[in-house]
């Protein structure tokens, strides 16, 4: 689902809007992504929901730079197992 012309939330005058969500797995279990930004600076959310609570792991960057850091933060999500 892309619904990048929604505005999440404003910040310091800057909106920041949702780039795309999509559903995804980590070992087999389902997690939801979802990454947003503005020209300053991207976001990326990975939750992982629990019988009784949430994990979400995420990566901020500066908007420039985000996509070298996104190798790194997949291979952490990837190696990520949560506990029942």
């Amino acid at each position: 689902m892309n619904i990048s012309s929604e505005i999440l939330s404003q910040r310091g005058g800057e909106a920041v809007q949702e780039i795309d969500l999509w559903e995804d797995s980590i070992q087999g279990h389902p997690v939801l992504r979802r990454r947003y930004g503005n020209e300053q600076f991207m976001f990326e959310d990975v939750y992982i929901a629990r019988n009784s609570d949430m994990i979400i792991i995420t990566l901020q960057s500066d908007a420039p730079v985000f996509d070298s850091y996104l190798d790194d933060f997949n291979r952490v999500v990837a190696s990520f197992e949560p506990l029942e």
